[in-house]
């Protein structure tokens, strides 16, 4: 039996009384289309929900815990809806074109694992050492070009990784993150690692002795 049979009979069998009916052509491996408190689809937007079999099965905001945020091409802007679930632990936005994370983002205070790649991000908010649960912080290949110094407040952080963005210099408190276990950043282009940048490095990696660094010709 294939994946996505096994996931539908699970569904039948649980029978999701207290939900709205579902419609199983929407089922995509593990991502199902999301529904708003009405029972209308979201399309707009296109957020679907990550399924597991540990997951209470389905639309229910708090109990979701896992969003993938597909490409919309002709949405600009953060998905706001994603802030309609509270207990999230992980959240992929995989759209390209939005440039801002909003500073609402530590509405998500159990986040742990945040991912931004690929997109068009430029900043971080200043609040984002708020989000005291993230472990780990993906910006690769993002338009992000600093990092704001209230990062260094994400004590629980494990892994940062800042490979393929713009980059030039690092927060000086970055050695606040005792739990840093993986650091990597690289550029497509080995001359863009400026002298300040290479400094950084060779100083966090003092601070760091523990912690695994992949930057440049390591990866």
């Amino acid at each position: 039996m294939r994946l996505k049979e096994l996931v539908i009979l699970i569904l039948i069998i649980l029978g999701c009384q207290n939900n709205p009916k579902l419609d199983n052509s929407l089922l995509d491996q593990y991502f199902y289309l999301t529904k708003d408190k009405y029972g209308k689809i979201n399309s707009e937007g296109k957020v679907l929900l990550h399924l597991s079999i540990s997951d209470s099965i389905l639309i229910e905001p708090m109990k979701i815990s896992s969003l993938h945020v597909a490409p919309d091409w002709e949405r600009k802007e953060f998905p706001h809806e994603v802030l309609n679930f509270p207990n999230l632990r992980f959240l992929w936005i995989a759209m390209r074109d939005f440039k801002l994370l909003p500073k609402e983002i530590i509405k998500l205070k159990h986040l742990k694992h945040l991912n931004l790649q690929n997109s068009g991000l430029q900043r971080l908010p200043e609040n984002i050492g708020e989000l005291k649960e993230l472990e780990e912080l993906v910006l690769l290949f993002s338009d992000i070009e600093i990092l704001p110094h209230s990062i260094c407040d994400l004590s629980k952080l494990k892994k940062l990784h800042l490979g393929g963005t713009k980059i030039s210099q690092l927060p000086s408190c970055l050695d606040k993150l005792q739990n840093l276990e993986e650091f990597i950043l690289f550029y497509e282009d080995e001359s863009d690692f400026s002298e300040l940048l290479k400094s950084d490095l060779k100083q966090l990696q003092k601070l760091h002795p523990k912690c695994k660094f992949l930057f440049g010709k390591d990866l």
